[in-house]
């Protein structure tokens, strides 16, 4: 398990099209590859499971937990980045309920390859 927290990242400066904001790869997703919006309840929890395929969880909103096989709990909250290896066993709880959006891809980078 990885944890990564979006708003501590580097990007680049983008001015092109009278633009002005930072913009920073985070990952590269090649193949079949499934988003979809998770929403824990209080006291919620998305039970221990094994991934099916490289797995990323983006929290929106709220605060939870997270475990990976380490069995180590992690708090995490809004802008946090949360991704599991293929096969990796996991679990996600909220006490407060908890928004997300989750991704799934068989083949992917992370973080991204910015070459």
């Amino acid at each position: 398990m990885e944890i990564l927290k979006l708003d501590l990242i580097e990007g680049k400066e983008i001015k092109e099209y009278q633009s002005d904001f930072f913009l920073a790869n985070v990952l590269q997703l090649n193949g079949k590859t499934n988003m979809g919006f998770l929403k824990i309840g209080k006291e919620g929890k998305v039970g221990y499971h094994q991934a099916t395929a490289s797995q990323w969880l983006l929290i929106l909103e709220g605060t939870g937990i997270v475990r990976g096989e380490k069995n180590k709990a992690v708090s995490v909250d809004a802008g946090d980045l949360i991704f599991w290896k293929k096969d990796e066993w996991h679990e996600t709880q909220s006490e407060k309920g908890m928004k997300a959006i989750v991704i799934e891809s068989e083949d992917s980078n992370f973080p991204a390859d910015t070459d």
